[in-house]
Formats: structure tokens, sequence, C-alpha cells
């Protein structure tokens, strides 16, 4: 009862908001009106950053979805190709999850994806996919960027089912003013996360978007492992580093053992900005305006030559 008036609610919303351009996305966020819990920021992003960039409410499809209408909706940040694609659908940016040829779901149309590693599994499929990638995340200092000092010298962003471990706590407790803890779930407000991550000179993650953010941040980072628990393995942390010019092959491994800062400095030392035109994935964006696409890719050049 609680699920199918929250639903109604939110088919409301959309109703209301339709006339001024209310875009409907696909995500695994969980909103009610114009509020979300705070889950993951990962797929949060859909929500808050999407709002911002397009300057129109935002709605979560999912969350209104017992109507069954064909409602045109857009897929964006995350792994949700396998689980939120539908021949609705309209592919802005979005990754596989798994490589590999099996029954795909074909979206009403595909502007970008994450990666040329999904790229390739679409075309596996038979799904034609054009040659423009980016998750869009890497776009949120165009809408977010927080003035902020240096405070630590490590952020340390594990996956949410990572955050639990003993070597995360251990670290923690060991390098408390050298280390920042990040979390990407449960977090009070999505711009803290933000900033927290600006505040550390370098961040150590085995969080895809942990990575994410700091390469648009132009922040130096470590991919980890910590766990084998994470769901596709190494396949989209891959598919992204490849769309950006990243020639990680493996995570630096502590799975099981002390997070030895000494290793991950020499690991930072390594770490050299990434290369994408971002131009080319605003330029696709299918709900963004002539004009805001004009202003966004004004501000894409500005901040590369900064």
């Amino acid at each position: 009862m609680i699920l199918f008036c929250k639903k109604t609610y939110n088919f409301l919303y959309w109703l209301i908001h339709k006339p001024f351009g209310i875009i409907a996305i696909r995500s695994f966020t969980f909103q009610k009106w114009d509020r979300i819990k705070n889950y993951n920021l990962g797929d949060d992003l859909n929500f808050y950053f999407l709002k911002l960039l397009a300057g129109k409410p935002v709605i979560n499809y999912n969350d209104m979805s017992h109507f069954r209408l064909p409602i045109d909706h857009y897929t964006c940040i995350g792994s949700v190709f396998e689980r939120s694609v539908d021949s609705s659908s309209i592919v802005w940016g979005t990754g596989s999850l798994f490589g590999g040829k099996r029954n795909l779901p074909s979206p009403k149309r595909i502007c970008a994806v994450r990666g040329p590693l999904t790229r390739q599994v679409l075309l596996e499929n038979g799904i034609a996919c054009p040659e423009v990638y980016g998750d869009p995340a890497l776009l949120l200092p165009l809408v977010y960027r927080p003035k902020v000092k240096k405070k630590y010298k490590i952020g340390l962003i594990p996956h949410y089912i990572d955050l639990e471990l003993g070597n995360v706590k251990a670290l923690c407790e060991k390098s408390k003013d050298d280390v920042r803890l990040i979390k990407m779930q449960g977090y009070k407000d999505w711009k803290d996360v933000i900033s927290d991550i600006c505040s550390c000179e370098c961040i150590v993650s085995s969080s895809l978007h942990g990575i994410i953010i700091s390469d648009a941040f132009q922040i130096p980072n470590v991919w980890i492992r910590l766990s084998d628990n994470i769901v596709g393995g190494n396949f989209k942390f891959l598919d992204y580093f490849a769309s950006v010019g990243r020639n990680d092959n493996v995570p630096l491994d502590f799975k099981g053992k002390e997070i030895d800062l000494e290793h991950i400095d020499e690991w930072k030392k390594k770490y050299k900005p990434v290369r994408i035109d971002l131009s080319k994935l605003i330029g696709v964006c299918p709900f963004l305006s002539k004009k805001r696409k004009k202003q966004f890719i004004k501000r894409i050049l500005t901040y590369m030559n900064e």
C-alpha cells in the first residue's frame, strides 16, 4: 500500500511538471516527490547532478512505473544497461556490467556509452552504438566546484560493500590525521562527499565513482581491490579506463591485507590526468538545449585551460 501511494505521488509529480520539461530517468535511486534516499552516490548522481546539469526537475521512472506507461526516459550514470534499459530508454553514458554475448534489450536510442568495452558488448549483441564515450559524472565540475583546501594526504573510498572490512577500519584508526574515510552510502549531503574528495591530495578507491569523481576534479587516485564482492569484477573499471586513456589493468590488491600507504604513494606517482573530449559527450546529450550545450562546452574549454 505504501509503495503504491509513493508511486502514485511520483506519477502526479511527473504530470504536474511535464509541461515544464521534467526529465524521467531510470536508475537505482529511491525517490518520493522531489527527494531521494541517499543510498549510493554513484547512482544518486542521476538525481542530484542531472537536475543541475539540465536545470529541470528529475523523476525516477522506476518510482512511478506501476502505471506501465511507455514513457521515454534516460539511462545515464551507472553499470545498468542489463538491468534498466528497455525499448523506451535513451542511453547517455550508461555502462554494461559484464562482458560477453547474451540477450540484451535494444534501447530506443543510444547517444553515448561509458566506454569502448560496453560498445563492444552491444555490437556483439547486434545493437548499433556510436563511438562516443564518457561517464557523465566526469562533467560534475561544470555544475559544482567546491572551494576547499587540502586537509588530508589520503581519501579512502571503499565501495559500500567493502565499508566494514577490518583493513579499512584499521587504516582509519592508525592514520586518522592523514586519512579521510569517505562514504558513498548513507551520506548527509552529496556536495559534502565531493568536498571531502577535493580536500584530499590523493584518493584510494575500490568504488568506480570514487575514481571517476577524482578524475573529474584532477585529483590523483589509485584503484584498489579490497574484496571479490563487487558484482561484475573488473569489467566496469576497465571499460571506464579505456574511455579516458588510463592504462590501469589490475587494481592494487589489499584483499585481506593491511593497506600500505607507502605502496599507494608509489602508485600515486604514476598518475596522469585523464584524456577525453568531454565536449563530444555534452554535444550528444539528449535533454540539453543547443544553447545550454554551447554554454557547457565553453566551460569545458575554460576548465581544461586552468
